[in-house]
């Protein structure tokens, strides 16, 4: 009797339990309906697999598979819609289903046909279906893509399902071409593709397929074609620049640079490091400075006129200076020899540093006894130097 009854409990309790499971599983059903309502597809199959995985139901799997249909996601759709028939042996939407699996897998797909180089003429299924690159919307299904640019041709196999979009690459291993750019002026530069190749008359090996020619020439009007370069062939570019009138004129008043500038000079005798600090003011034309400066030269007050040439017309430069200076010492001349950076590079302004070592000749000072002092000292000095144009 006492086993009887433990029985009878433990089927109660399991009654319970299990109306409390299939209570459960109702409202997570509801909840799915409800946010099929709000197309809150996401949503509601959340709510339909926690229905299903409670107790176990073909309207959940259906409503499952229904939904995955809403969000585009047909393969998904699919599985869920095969596993509707596998458990609905008779549900009313059966026999639908069973039409609407495969025909899930034809629906139309997008399909991107890419090559490198781009510019091929692509087939598919024996039809032309553009130039690369080629983006088209095909019905699920296999189909057959093919490339072709002159003697060279690929092709390949594929397979479209679910609305799923396809992407088929291509990489031509063309054998290359040669491009011949010739005519006037010579020696004017010669651009392919961006990228400066040579100067007129100019032949260069490339790869086949379209390219842009760019010629330009000081005092001509730039000139730009298209071409393109068939595989082991040669084409031909002629070129027959035009003066530019505006360049003519511009060249026949040309505008001299010149520059005003203020300094400091700041340094050290190389034999006994004494100091030596000055002033500068300067005029200077194209890649040739004069300049006036006073101040210590190491000894006393120094006034000196100085000349600047500046070999390249650069931002650094070597230069050579020549001069003459009063007091200090004495009398004498300056030989200099350095390199100017200019720092800054300004439309009416500029900076620049500059360093040198010279050698300065001096005479014309007494000693104590009364006997003419000359020599050679070596300044080594650094500049800074504003340019206003």
């Amino acid at each position: 009797m006492r086993v009887l009854a433990s029985l009878m409990v433990v089927a109660c309790v399991a009654r319970v339990a299990s109306a409390d499971v299939r209570e459960e599983a109702r409202k997570e059903f509801a909840d799915g309906q409800e946010a099929d309502k709000d197309k809150d597809y996401a949503g509601a199959i959340e709510h339909y697999l926690r229905a299903n995985e409670l107790v176990p139901h073909p309207f959940a799997v259906f409503n499952i598979a229904a939904d995955y249909e809403r969000l585009g996601q047909l393969r998904e759709a699919a599985r869920w819609y095969q596993q509707y028939i596998a458990t609905a042996p008779s549900g009313t939407e059966r026999d639908r289903v069973i039409k609407l699996v495969p025909e899930l897998a034809k629906r139309p797909s997008s399909l991107s046909v890419r090559s490198t180089p781009e510019g091929v003429q692509v087939t598919i299924d024996g039809r032309r279906a553009g130039i690369t690159p080629v983006n088209v919307t095909l019905p699920g299904g296999a189909h057959h893509v093919a490339i072709e640019r002159g003697a060279d041709k690929d092709e390949r196999d594929i397979t479209l399902e679910y609305g799923e979009p396809g992407d088929v690459a291509f990489t031509l291993s063309a054998s290359p071409g040669q491009l011949y750019v010739f005519g006037t002026p010579a020696g004017a530069y010669v651009a392919v593709d961006n990228i400066t190749v040579g100067a007129l008359p100019a032949t260069v090996p490339i790869p086949a397929g379209p390219h842009t020619v760019r010629v330009t020439a000081s005092g001509y009007s730039p000139y730009e074609t298209g071409t393109v370069v068939e595989p082991n062939a040669t084409a031909q570019v002629e070129v027959r620049l035009q003066r530019d009138l505006s360049a003519v004129d511009a060249q026949t008043t040309p505008k001299l640079p010149v520059g005003y500038a203020f300094g400091a000079v700041g340094g050290a005798e190389v034999q006994n490091a004494n100091a030596l600090a000055l002033g500068l003011a300067a005029l200077r034309i194209n890649q040739y400075e004069g300049e006036l400066r006073l101040g210590y030269d190491g000894h006393s007050t120094e006034f000196g006129l100085l000349f600047h040439w500046y070999v390249l017309p650069t931002m650094v430069t070597p230069y050579l200076s020549a001069g003459y200076s009063w007091g200090g010492l004495g009398f004498g001349y300056i030989l200099n020899g350095g390199l100017r950076w200019d720092v800054v590079q300004g439309e009416h302004a500029g900076f620049a540093l500059l360093a040198d070592i010279g050698l300065h000749t001096y005479s014309g000072n007494t000693d104590s006894s009364g006997a003419t002092v000359s020599g050679i000292v070596y300044p080594l000095e650094l500049t800074a130097e504003l340019t206003f144009r």
